[in-house]
């Protein structure tokens, strides 16, 4: 009986009722967000705003991609190698779906900033028509923009799907819960060293190498454009020259 007690202490100890306790606050937090969610779809769509459209398809992202993650997250800790019952090909997928959805939580104000400057720079009085081209044009950037994010990756390093290491769920769904990143280990990459294995150290002046340089230029310029998104500098950039503008004609 002691025993017994001994091991229900131990498994509860082990941090398995922290990650319950997590994860029933994430599914409280993501009911909230859903309603909230829910409330601005229906009043974008009966007021027609400016910015409607990407309001409803930023709030149906939104909760489709932090639904995905949840139940992935929950499921990965429950089931262990999950892999042995739906397959790799279910992990990668759930795992490219993923960092679809993370460019996209880090992209969408950068758009709704974009949306206001161009609109308070340049067609302040614009027709209805011209505003509707607009809107439609930040909508298709608004969806093509993740799949270019992930996709740069993909042309700079074809295996980037399986070497990539941001998405924890996918690890364990792959049965690799601890990979450890670091200069010997280039099977596992994150975004900030994704870089560094392109072009190796003992390569000779060949055309490969210039052809392997130009990646790797490419692909530092991304990740910087990325930092910069994660970290909303590009929007402070883009609302500091609104600021100015709407202080040089109303001030």
């Amino acid at each position: 009986m002691n025993l017994t007690d001994e091991n229900d202490v131990g498994f509860w100890s082990s941090g398995t009722s922290v990650q319950i306790l997590m994860c029933l606050l994430a599914v409280c937090i993501f009911g909230g967000g859903a309603f909230l969610h829910i409330k601005i779809i229906q009043v974008s769509r009966r007021e027609k705003a400016m910015s409607w459209m990407l309001d409803v398809t930023n709030s149906i992202i939104f909760m489709l991609h932090f639904a995905h993650v949840i139940i992935m997250y929950g499921i990965t800790y429950l089931v262990q190698d999950l892999y042995l019952y739906l397959g790799e090909w279910y992990c990668y997928v759930s795992k490219a779906l993923t960092m679809i959805g993370n460019a996209h939580t880090t992209q969408n104000s950068f758009v709704m900033a974009l949306l206001k400057y161009i609109m308070i720079r340049h067609f302040q009085t614009a027709n209805e028509k011209r505003k509707a081209h607009i809107n439609y044009i930040l909508f298709t950037l608004n969806i093509i923009y993740p799949f270019f994010v992930v996709g740069i990756f993909f042309m700079v390093m074809p295996d980037f799907i399986i070497r990539f290491d941001g998405v924890s769920q996918a690890n364990r769904c792959l049965g690799k819960p601890e990979i450890k990143v670091n200069a010997t280990n280039h099977d596992h990459v994150k975004i900030y060293n994704a870089c560094t294995f392109i072009v190796g150290a003992d390569q000779d002046m060949s055309l490969q190498y210039f052809c392997n340089l130009i990646r790797k230029c490419i692909c530092w310029l991304h990740v910087i454009i990325i930092y910069l998104n994660m970290g909303n500098i590009l929007e402070m950039i883009m609302y500091c020259r609104i600021f100015a503008i709407m202080s040089r004609y109303y001030i």
